[in-house]
């Protein structure tokens, strides 16, 4: 079973903030502060031992291609079977790094 652990983007301030798991219950489904969009650690780590959260970008390189993927919602983690985790490098995220929305697939 994988850890649950958050964070959350400030909309106003414009910065990423830890969150505190509540005794293992969903804080998105409890959120009400529109301030803030809550993410979920997926329950994997980068080859630097970063924590891989929704709306992170990634980068990989797979049979000599280089991908930049953005991880939409932690139920992509399951269909993403072509992604070699072992290998993987947090670049960014989708509210710091707007920038690479166009390069991601």
């Amino acid at each position: 079973m994988r850890e649950h652990k958050y964070r959350a983007w400030d909309k106003e301030r414009k910065v990423m903030i830890p969150m505190v798991d509540l005794y293992g219950f969903s804080v998105r489904g409890m959120f009400i502060d529109y301030n803030f969009i809550p993410l979920e650690y997926i329950g994997k780590q980068d080859i630097n031992g970063e924590e891989i959260y929704e709306l992170d970008f990634i980068h990989q390189t797979w049979c000599g291609v280089e991908e930049i993927i953005l991880i939409e919602d932690i139920r992509d983690v399951r269909a993403m079977l072509g992604v070699d985790w072992e290998n993987v490098t947090v670049i960014g995220n989708k509210f710091e790094n707007p920038e690479l929305l166009k390069e991601a697939k």
